[in-house]
């Protein structure tokens, strides 16, 4: 196995010295490129994109957006409500959203999320690049 040109700027771009387990702020800005050029690239990127998806449309009802209510809308938007545990349904959602609050896509407090407005913007890029997809199919 290679790393990609991408993943060579990921790793270029880390502080291992003294941030040996964060991101830093040249990692997100690579990360959060590849979201906006190709969300659907690889399962985590699918994954990140829909745990922000699934936050942003239950914030349509409430807000900040209750972490188990996340749990299950995500669960179920990955096609997992049947086949994951509670605990499974916990650990992704940790795990990502941590993640995600790390590129500043997202934000948690407690056991809250708020979208922040860079997520906001991601996601509306993410939906105009899917409504003309479908456009183009037809």
């Amino acid at each position: 196995m290679i790393l990609t040109e991408r993943g060579e700027e990921y790793v270029a771009g880390g502080d291992y010295e003294n941030q040996p387990w964060n991101v830093t702020a040249d990692q997100a800005d690579t990360l959060i490129d590849l979201l906006y050029e190709k969300p659907f690239h690889s399962d985590l990127t699918y994954s990140l994109v829909a745990l922000l998806e699934s936050v942003f449309e239950l914030s349509k009802n409430s807000h900040p957006v209750p972490r188990d209510q996340v749990e299950d809308w995500y669960a179920s938007k990955v096609g997992k409500r049947d086949s994951w545990g509670e605990r499974t349904r916990t650990d992704v959602v940790r795990w990502l959203s941590t993640y995600l609050d790390e590129l500043g896509l997202l934000s948690r407090v407690d056991r809250q999320f708020y979208i922040t407005p860079e997520g906001f913007q991601l996601i509306s890029y993410v939906m105009i690049d899917k409504g003309k997809a479908m456009i183009r199919s037809q």
